[in-house]
């Protein structure tokens, strides 16, 4: 099982292959129109009749690639402002049931692990620390906390700890540190597969990664990697002497009202939230299996549509972060992630054709939320199936229904 950028964020299947890029010449793209400057469609454009019916037929043609055991597909679209409708979603479709061994429904409260959407809230977190004057995004991240034992003691390949001191919580977001992903490394996937409930803390997974040499020097290459983010959640962990999970509750989960929202294996579920769909590999159930646990800082939360909603909200419509800040998560630059898709701070912007811009992120199991920047249109759910192109089978057609009204059909091939 492949656990690369591509498979485990729903592009695709194929090899991930780091790309060059020299420091001098890395390219810095306009960010995005801020969201709230555009009117965007009305809700009757994205809920009348012939708009649900194409994209039920989207939704069930997605399942049906996702396969051999394929999870229960759930898909919410809503305006990014919201008035008169409350906070609810315009559009909800499920398809399948809660898992395979049951039939119990999934309804819009129903939670699903979201895996490396959780970089967006690790990120977010990051720039309101910056606000607050906490920390200095550009400053070497050894020097976060005073000394760097925190750090190094976990890493023992000297290549490696060259490049962490230079490396900032800059170059960690935007996956430009050079450093290798523990995910590649055979060793650690063999032992990973071996100890199925095993629970993994932050400081073995840096430890497996710092037993490898880097991929290129800071700054000088596109290397998509979970332990940047690792590293950054333990800096922040250092910086603020609490635990990533109560960061996360304190200053994301509970001023934007998510809920049903949390970080699986390090704390319980929020009270009265339902239980969590399952979530497959191929064949394989991993919902309940710990080994899941060293997805952490890279991909540790479970949500809700509604959650999910609340957070593209609180992202862009200014709640949660600065515009400053919104505009410094979207200086895109150069990745190897596809064709037509950029990544910045915790965000990605993809390119689905004339009128289809997508910013955002998704995650192993096919999970996705996304701004579609020229109609003010949010776009969230997960296909809870990791054998499946997301953004091809479901995403990308679900905003070309919307962009021609009904019009678009996604035939089976």
């Amino acid at each position: 099982m492949s656990r690369n950028f591509l498979s485990r964020d729903g592009l695709g299947v194929f090899p991930r292959t780091c790309i060059a890029v020299a420091a001098a010449s890395l390219i810095w793209l306009p960010s995005a129109t801020f969201a709230q400057e555009r009117a965007g469609v009305s809700v009757a454009q994205i809920a009348g009749p012939n708009i649900q019916h194409q994209l039920q037929h989207v939704l069930n043609h997605a399942v049906s690639h996702s396969k051999p055991n394929p999870g229960a597909a759930l898909l919410a679209i809503s305006t990014l402002k919201v008035r008169d409708e409350g906070d609810q979603p315009v559009t909800l479709l499920v398809v399948g049931t809660h898992s395979q061994s049951d039939n119990a429904a999934v309804f819009r409260n129903t939670p699903f692990g979201i895996a490396s959407i959780t970089k967006i809230m690790v990120a977010a977190l990051t720039f309101i620390y910056s606000e607050r004057g906490l920390l200095d995004l550009d400053a070497p991240v050894l020097s976060l906390a005073g000394d760097n034992d925190w750090l190094l003691q976990h890493v023992s390949n000297e290549k490696f700890r060259g490049n962490l001191e230079t490396l900032t919580l800059r170059d960690l977001l935007a996956h430009r540190s050079g450093l290798p992903d523990y995910w590649d490394g055979e060793a650690f996937l063999a032992k990973w597969r071996e100890a199925k409930d095993k629970k993994w803390n932050p400081g073995e997974l840096i430890d497996w990664a710092g037993r490898q040499a880097p991929d290129c020097a800071p700054r000088s290459c596109f290397n998509y990697a979970d332990t940047n983010y690792v590293i950054v959640g333990l800096a922040l962990e250092r910086l603020t002497g609490r635990k990533l999970h109560e960061q996360l509750r304190k200053e994301i989960f509970k001023p934007l009202q998510m809920r049903c929202s949390w970080m699986f294996f390090e704390e319980p579920a929020p009270q009265g939230c339902a239980e969590p769909t399952h979530s497959y590999e191929g064949d394989l159930d991993v919902t309940d299996n710990r080994m899941q646990s060293a997805d952490w800082s890279g991909g540790g939360v479970y949500s809700t549509l509604e959650d999910q909603l609340k957070l593209l909200r609180g992202i862009f419509d200014g709640e949660l972060i600065s515009r400053e800040s919104l505009a410094d998560m979207q200086r895109w630059g150069e990745s190897d992630l596809g064709e037509e898709i950029v990544y910045g701070l915790g965000l990605y912007k993809a390119k689905a054709g004339p009128g289809m811009t997508l910013i955002g992120h998704t995650g192993i199991h096919n999970a996705f939320s996304f701004l579609w920047v020229e109609q003010n249109v949010l776009i969230t759910g997960s296909l809870n199936q990791s054998n499946n192109q997301g953004l091809k089978q479901l995403v990308f057609p679900v905003v070309r229904v919307l962009r021609d009204g009904g019009g678009y059909v996604e035939h089976s091939h």
